[in-house]
């Protein structure tokens, strides 16, 4: 959250020097949370039936739906996004 300033639902740097990064889908005390990792995700797309929810696909070409807007794990994504390029300029050789 300090280097981000995310507060909800904060992408966990699991190991920066690797680009290793969780995101989770809601709160990770809800149980209807799943955690994804930034460089497996593939693509995020909208249920054909309902636009409330979304289909990952990773990096093996599986499709995982989740209870979750398209919209919202596109923001997660993209918070994501912005941790691997803060943290990647403080790691140093």
């Amino acid at each position: 959250m300090h280097t981000t300033g995310v507060k909800q639902k904060v992408p966990i740097p699991i190991d920066p020097v690797r680009k290793i990064y969780a995101i989770p889908t809601h709160s990770a005390a809800q149980y209807e949370c799943h955690w994804f990792f930034y460089h497996h995700i593939r693509a995020i797309e909208s249920d054909r039936k309902d636009e409330n929810l979304a289909v990952v696909v990773v990096s093996d070409h599986r499709q995982i739906n989740v209870n979750v807007s398209r919209y919202t794990l596109e923001k997660q994504l993209q918070r994501a996004a912005v941790c691997v390029v803060r943290f990647s300029g403080l790691i140093c050789c």
